[in-house]
């Protein structure tokens, strides 16, 4: 091949040429058919329900006669109308036929034009590639911001050169946005360099970031549940250090009452059931006679830490003492 223009055959560069009628005789048809109209109209005038002459029987009679005539009549017609069409129907097989082989060897000649345009194609594409590894860009393949259209003829090669320096940019200037997410930077990078969509990337970080926010508020109403609690222990301890505390500095304390039986013999222990059912005292009661423990008179109270700090004081003001025996208390729970 050479630079010029190379001069193809003529049998390829003439035209088709144009569909003529060398010679056209029109078919000339004298047949009766207006006559057995013109019969017909007026023999179907006495074929109306008020008209006709007969009986039901004679009614079928005609109205079978009628049909048959019509089957003859439209049979008639067809044979004469392929009898006069059979030269056409040739002359369009003959034009129908001339088309397939045209067709075919077009066909033909689009497998060389196509062979063509992918050899250009594949050139141009080497260039392209050659043009985005000049730039030095690893993050992402060519393939990934790849245009079908730089492989068209109409698009130069400075566009498409261009076209790839601001891809390059973009990218660089998303990633660099991302850097204000903080701990989600390196994630969101990731997803964005999967996708390359700055929206879509945006959109996950306002909610990784809505998550975070919501889990730190949830640690933090722990954390202060949990300090709550602590500080509730923290102040039961200190009460009980206190009556511990106040109960080593009594002298000399004084039993409740002068009876005897209250005070606790080495190896006796009280042992103080708080019932939750109004009925379980009887019970406890009559388990307690079965094994002959006594039962002492006592008073067991509730509430928090302030009124019984505040009960405590007014005992003493009201001349009561009091001591750390061997004492165990139980919550009864379960039994009826």
């Amino acid at each position: 091949m050479t630079n010029k223009e190379e001069k193809l055959p003529a049998t390829i560069t003439d035209k088709i040429p144009t569909l003529t009628i060398k010679e056209k005789k029109l078919g000339v048809l004298i047949t009766n058919a207006e006559e057995i109209r013109a019969n017909t109209i007026e023999r179907l005038k006495m074929y109306t329900p008020e008209k006709f002459e007969g009986d039901a029987k004679a009614a079928a009679h005609a109205k079978a006669e009628i049909n048959n005539g019509i089957k003859a009549l439209n049979d008639s017609r067809i044979q004469w109308e392929r009898e006069f069409m059979s030269p056409f129907q040739v002359f369009k097989d003959v034009v129908d036929d001339t088309i397939r082989l045209m067709k075919q060897a077009s066909g033909q000649l689009d497998l060389i034009v196509k062979a063509k345009e992918k050899e250009e194609e594949d050139a141009k594409y080497k260039l392209i590639e050659e043009m985005w590894n000049s730039e030095h860009f690893d993050l992402v393949s060519l393939d990934r911001i790849f245009n079908k259209r730089w492989l068209n003829k109409t698009t130069k090669l400075t566009s498409i050169q261009t076209e790839i320096k601001e891809r390059i940019d973009t990218i660089k200037k998303d990633l660099s946005a991302l850097d204000a997410y903080g701990e989600d930077t390196a994630q969101l990078k990731e997803l964005y360099l999967t996708n390359l969509n700055i929206a879509i990337t945006l959109q996950k970080g306002a909610e990784l970031k809505a998550n975070r926010e919501r889990l730190a508020a949830m640690k933090a109403e722990q954390e202060k549940k949990d300090a709550e609690t602590k500080q509730v222990v923290e102040d039961l301890q200190n009460v009980t250090n206190t009556i511990v505390e106040s109960v080593k500095n009594d002298v000399e304390p004084t039993p409740v009452t002068d009876n005897e039986s209250y005070v606790l013999k080495p190896g006796e222990w009280i042992f103080n059931c708080l019932c939750t059912k109004s009925n379980q005292y009887d019970t406890l009661q009559k388990i307690a006679e079965t094994y002959d423990l006594e039962i002492l008179p006592a008073i067991t109270f509730k509430g928090t830490t302030k009124q019984l700090q505040s009960f405590k004081a007014d005992m003493e003001k009201a001349g009561f003492t009091y001591t750390k025996e061997n004492f165990l208390t139980l919550k009864v729970e379960g039994a009826n």
